[in-house]
């Protein structure tokens, strides 16, 4: 089984387009890894070189990668970068559901203290990564849909981002 390491980038195959990705933590958070998902994808495995990072192309999520690492379907296309500037966030959020179907946010500090309970975010909360993990295999959506953190679904809605096409989500704007 292949093991991701902190500044690596790496490329995962879906049906022919290749999804990029920087990885930013060893294992956080029940094996998933903070990760940078690039808005882009390539029909062709691309080279280090072909690649343009940039912070504002994508958005950082909790990634478990463990289903294209057991495949070994991983393709590491480069190491070596710098994740500092990826990770500058200090806090993050997580919408919880209780038994009731009702919930609240959660404020965490990026090593999951619980540092507040809420209803409603708050403008600055709504950069926040959410600190809830997603399979690699969902992260292709998002990408496609150039979606960031300030995407939310709305309150009766199960989950904190959009898994699939019949969930609408929305955006709030600052």
């Amino acid at each position: 089984m292949q093991h991701l390491r902190p500044g690596e980038l790496i490329a995962l195959d879906n049906r022919g387009a290749y999804y990029i990705f920087v990885i930013l933590s060893k294992s956080a958070f029940f094996g998933c890894q903070w990760s940078f998902a690039l808005h882009q994808f390539y029909p062709r495995l691309p080279g280090f070189e072909e690649i343009q990072l940039s912070q504002s192309a994508g958005f950082v999520a909790l990634i478990d990668f463990i289903e294209e690492r057991r495949a070994d379907s991983v393709h590491r296309i480069g190491k070596g970068i710098d994740v500092a500037p990826y990770l500058e966030f200090e806090h993050t959020k997580a919408f919880i559901r209780d038994q009731n179907g009702g919930g609240e946010w959660f404020i965490y500090a990026r090593n999951f203290q619980i540092l507040e309970k809420k209803s409603k975010l708050e403008v600055c909360e709504l950069e926040y990564p959410i600190g809830s993990g997603m399979k690699a295999r969902e992260s292709f959506e998002l990408i496609d849909k150039k979606w960031t953190p300030r995407v939310l679904v709305h309150p009766e809605e199960r989950g904190q981002f959009p898994r699939n096409s019949a969930n609408k989500s929305r955006q709030r704007t600052c």
